[in-house]
């Protein structure tokens, strides 16, 4: 049996991004909810700052971790968003 598309067809990461791909779903873990809803607030800049520490992100890796977090967590929260609005419209 094939895989569904989605899977089949999904793109690769590079493989200089896999440590940051990694973090972000590890420090995902540290993110808050607020509301009924339970939307997710973004990850705690105290978070990632733990992490680098503990996984020894320094100087510009520590940059790009961060810039890296923020900007697929902002897509993450976007989406999340956008999601809760239209199981709103449904309701």
């Amino acid at each position: 049996m094939a895989p569904p598309d989605f899977i089949q067809d999904a793109p690769e990461l590079r493989a200089d991004l896999v440590p940051f791909w990694k973090a972000y779903e590890e420090l995902s873990t540290c993110r808050a909810y607020a509301g009924m809803g339970g939307l997710p607030g973004p990850i705690p800049w105290t978070a990632i700052n733990e992490y680098a520490i503990r996984h020894r992100f320094a100087g510009e890796l520590f940059d790009d971790l961060v810039d890296l977090v923020r900007a697929v967590d902002a897509a993450f929260l976007k989406h999340a968003a956008e999601k809760a609005r239209q199981d709103g419209e449904h309701e």
